[in-house]
């Protein structure tokens, strides 16, 4: 038997793992934020960052 190579292409892992995170973070966001735990306007200053990056 020979060992087979490492088919995976980094930068699609990376973009994977980047994507889980913010739907992770998207929801718990959303949790928290109809709770009343945490106020909606903090989002705000995030939502500049994340979206002109």
């Amino acid at each position: 038997m020979t060992p087979q190579k490492n088919l995976r292409i980094d930068w699609i892992d990376i973009a994977k793992g980047l994507g889980i995170i913010l739907v992770v973070l998207g929801h718990t966001e959303r949790g928290l934020g109809s709770s009343g735990i945490a106020p909606e306007s903090w989002k705000y200053g995030l939502d500049f960052y994340l979206y002109t990056f």
